[in-house]
């Protein structure tokens, strides 16, 4: 989804990395290297539920429709924030990132945070900012 002033929706993303528990942060200077002068930014969410809930979080994100007309190797800056409650096993954000960096340009390194969600039991729930 793309919003008019890419500011909103990255603000509000910034605000749940902030504002929630994590166990993963993203340093500041990440943060910044990602938002600062952006012409372009969308998010996406994806989440998945049961034995392989890494690999479909994962493979629904990438086949989210978005990516049809905006490859993800089009990105210059990619932050995951990987939501789940305390059973998310360090093996399943590996996954996650594994497969979302595949799609990446091959100098585009993906950022990510880990927040816990106590509304989030079994669920793993994934949100993409992706800036230009």
């Amino acid at each position: 989804m793309k919003n008019e002033n890419p500011y909103v929706e990255t603000l509000n993303f910034v605000y749940d990395l902030i504002h929630e528990e994590a166990r993963i942060k993203i340093e500041p200077k990440d943060l910044v290297k990602s938002i600062k002068k952006i012409k372009y930014a969308s998010i996406l969410t994806s989440n998945a539920t049961g034995e392989n809930r890494a690999i479909e979080c994962a493979n629904n994100m990438l086949a989210n429709k978005f990516f049809k007309n905006k490859p993800l190797n089009t990105f210059d800056n990619v932050l995951l924030n990987v939501y789940s409650y305390d059973d998310l096993t360090l093996h399943e954000l590996d996954i996650i990132v594994s497969k979302i960096k595949e799609k990446c340009r091959e100098d585009v390194d993906p950022i990510v945070a880990n927040t816990i969600h106590i509304k989030a039991w079994r669920v793993i729930e994934m949100k993409m900012l992706l800036t230009k």
